[in-house]
């Protein structure tokens, strides 16, 4: 097996990735190009992209073209203020070039994280906060910021996107970024001039290591049979490995070229917390998209331990059961939607039991 793989896994749910003030000007807008909806927004983005684009793949490096790059940076939070402020001063003070636009959704935190954000925004950090009420979770969170950066980019930006030459060469006019991250990450500084050197044809996963230098989060890369058909066992693939493509990731750090992004749908509204990134990044997959891990490390995040995981067999199978089929954890609904959906009816069958197999045979 090329490269080195640090761990083999099964699929675990026991980790937490955490949980307008601009709607009178978008009521304006709206009314002013006749009432558009979001939906209709978004797919005459993408019309008018296909047609300046002429259906072919643009492959190219930011910073060749010459023209400023706008990275929306999303994250979603609850109760973790100094986590969700750390987040984002280590990403913007590390990056200082780079043009950074935080959308925050904060899901009812009542520790002080609104007042926190506002105030790092009244410094001149750019922060779209925008409010859940407590039921989002992290998934529904992400939704919620997606939506909104797709309907950003699509009312406001569509027309800067190109322009064509007199000869008929379609070149940016404007380059667009998303950042998929979890509000827990302590990032190095540099990053971004890296990624930003990068082909963009492709989703990057940022990649992390614990606080001990362990590699915690990155990306995943499915188990095939002889006939090349994934099993639902994995292994996470570290900056190390010779081969760093994927098939989805945590969505720790998740660099999305704008194109690619708009192109994409949102995150399936069946998962509330837990296998949102991983359904994304499969979606991503089977729409043509490669997957790549970077190859350094871009921060310092730490592993969810395994004592608040229904895995943890210290726990009554009681116990366990209520984890599982906790928000948090691994409820049957959508554990079964994501195994249907992204492996199979047949698998689903199979493999949506077998955790209460091993719950009952205390494994």
């Amino acid at each position: 097996m090329a490269g080195r793989i640090v761990r083999h896994r099964r699929h675990d749910f026991g980790r937490s990735p955490g949980s307008a003030d601009s709607m009178g000007r978008a009521q304006k807008t709206r009314e002013s190009r006749g009432g558009l909806g979001s939906h209709q927004r978004v797919n005459k983005y993408l019309e008018l992209r296909e047609r300046r684009f002429h259906g072919a793949l643009l492959e190219t490096r930011f910073e060749k073209e010459g023209f400023a790059v706008v990275i929306h940076v999303i994250l979603t939070c609850h109760n973790r203020k100094e986590k969700t402020i750390n987040c984002i001063k280590t990403l913007k003070q590390g990056n200082p070039a780079q043009d950074l636009r935080f959308i925050v959704v904060d899901d009812a935190s009542t520790d002080g994280t609104p007042e926190a954000l506002l105030a790092l925004k009244n410094q001149g950090v750019y922060i779209d906060l925008l409010h859940g009420d407590g039921n989002l979770y992290w998934a529904g969170g992400m939704r919620k910021g997606i939506s909104h950066v797709k309907n950003i980019i699509a009312r406001e930006d569509a027309d800067l996107v190109y322009e064509e030459k007199v000869d008929g060469k379609v070149v940016h006019k404007q380059n667009y970024a998303i950042i998929l991250v979890n509000d827990d990450v302590d990032f190095h500084p540099g990053i971004l001039d890296d990624v930003l050197s990068r082909p963009q044809d492709r989703l990057y996963i940022g990649a992390t290591v614990d606080e001990k230098g362990n590699f915690s989060y990155g990306g995943i890369r499915y188990h095939r049979n002889l006939l090349g058909q994934k099993d639902i066992h994995y292994d996470m693939i570290p900056p190390e490995a010779e081969n760093r493509l994927c098939d989805t990731c945590n969505a720790n750090f998740l660099w999305i070229p704008g194109d690619i992004f708009m192109a994409l749908p949102n995150i399936d509204p069946a998962y509330k917390h837990s296998l949102g990134d991983f359904d994304y990044g499969l979606t991503a997959g089977r729409a043509g998209y490669k997957l790549e891990v970077l190859d350094k490390y871009v921060g310092v995040c730490p592993d969810n331990p395994l004592q608040i995981s229904w895995r943890n067999t210290e726990l009554s199978r009681l116990e366990r059961i209520q984890k599982k089929e906790s928000i948090k954890g691994a409820p049957a609904g959508p554990w079964f939607h994501f195994l249907q959906k992204n492996f199979g009816i047949g698998k689903a069958l199979v493999y949506s039991a077998t955790p209460y197999v091993r719950i009952m045979l205390g494994k």
